[in-house]
């Protein structure tokens, strides 16, 4: 949506800048500032976006924007942070104009509406405002927090739809800025005080507007809460005791980021706020759905259960990749795990292009995992070697135990 093809673009390969916006195909350098046939597009793409998350059954949806729809009407005479005369204001207002009806089509539809926002969020002019005003970009600081009150109070005033700010701390700097204006953001939110202080002042906000504020546990190393979205013990610091009715905090499934044979994110068994649970549906480490996936058991599981012979592989170009344990491929589909059973596995030796990485080998004796060495003996009970027995098809050991599905949890259990 708001983002047309570029082949030639895209096949240079040089492109880095990971702005998410969807309106940036609209705007003009002057006024009117929006260019209305682009809104037309636009609004077209998501009302169709829409339409579509409403046959699949969601509820919300999210769209990258804060700073462009804010002219800080409400901090002082109205003109402290953009100077009678700044261009931000009346883009900002044309952008309002443009794009409300557009966004508001999903509240028509039952869907609720959130923006999203990296933390720091600032343009030239509000950061020379905060630099005067506070000293410097204190980010602990209530008089700074009270200037993006005022600005998401306006929000919620001139986008009465809004039902929420979605924010992330974890990512930011001038990759995500977008092309044709001067928003951005700062890597600045990286204390456990900065990140508490932030979250009142927007609450306190939201709260009175009967709004919402989703919090991104997201973080990737930087600063004290660096591993945020990992540790149970940091979100513990964090958000322990952080009791508002009107936070929601939305943390990925997996330990790190969307890769599939991660674990599962232990965080999301702490805490008691309301929950949501992230998944990436056109997977970045499968090219967005470009290179194959494997519905069959993946790797790590089949491994727990019944380990590879010598040589097996995993061929593919994403962490869920066609497995084949021991002489015979793994008979499970986890149609459970990646909703499909019908996709191929190929054998090590025709795997798919990319890279090969060798299946995480369990001691069944010990229960300890070795990536190496490559080599590994058959059973010292049948003489066989290992192989993946797949849920619907047991085979007994002659200790007389039967082993659990390999695509579910791992270990062995005692036949009845």
């Amino acid at each position: 949506m708001g983002r047309e093809p570029d082949p030639a673009a895209f096949a240079a390969g040089d492109d880095y800048n990971l702005n998410t916006d969807v309106v940036g195909e609209a705007l003009l350098p002057r006024a009117p500032w929006v260019d209305a046939g682009a809104v037309a597009r636009i609004g077209a793409q998501f009302r169709q976006f829409v339409d579509h998350s409403v046959a699949q059954g969601y509820n919300a949806v999210v769209v990258p924007g804060f700073l462009e729809y804010v002219t800080f009407a409400k901090v002082g005479d109205g003109h402290a942070v953009y100077p009678a005369g700044d261009p931000h204001v009346d883009r900002a207002r044309a952008m309002v104009a443009a794009f409300g009806p557009v966004f508001r089509y999903a509240e028509e539809m039952g869907v609720k509406v959130f923006l999203l926002t990296d933390m720091l969020a600032v343009s030239p002019p509000l950061e020379a405002y905060l630099t005067r005003t506070v000293g410097r970009l204190d980010v602990t600081d209530p008089r700074l927090w009270a200037v993006y009150r005022a600005g998401l109070a306006e929000l919620f005033e001139s986008l009465p739809f809004v039902d929420g700010l979605m924010v992330r701390i974890g990512e930011g700097g001038e990759a995500y800025a977008g092309e044709g204006w001067d928003y951005s953001s700062k890597l600045a939110v990286t204390t456990e005080a900065s990140v508490r202080a932030m979250l009142r002042a927007l609450l306190d906000t939201a709260g009175k507007a009967g709004r919402e504020v989703i919090f991104q546990t997201w973080t990737v190393g930087v600063g004290a809460v660096g591993d945020l979205h990992t540790n149970p013990e940091s979100y513990a610091r964090v958000l322990g005791g952080f009791d508002d009715p009107h936070l929601i905090v939305s943390t990925k499934y997996t330990l790190g980021d969307f890769y599939s044979h991660l674990p599962l994110n232990t965080t999301l068994l702490a805490g008691e706020h309301r929950r949501i649970v992230e998944f990436q549906a056109r997977r970045e480490f499968e090219a967005f759905g470009s290179l194959p996936t494997s519905a069959r058991c993946t790797a790590r599981r089949c491994a727990r259960s019944s380990p590879p012979t010598r040589g097996s592989r995993v061929s593919g170009t994403g962490p869920r990749t066609a497995a084949r344990c021991g002489p015979g491929r793994c008979r499970s589909t986890c149609a459970a795990d990646s909703g499909s059973s019908t996709t191929s596995t190929r054998t090590p030796s025709r795997g798919w292009p990319g890279i090969r990485t060798p299946i995480p080998r369990r001691s069944r004796r010990t229960g300890r995992t070795a990536r190496s060495p490559p080599t590994r003996p058959p059973s010292p009970r049948s003489g066989r070697p290992w192989r993946c027995p797949g849920p619907r098809s047991p085979r007994a050991s002659r200790s007389g135990r039967t082993p659990t599905s390999p695509c579910g949890r791992s270990g062995w259990s005692r036949r009845p």
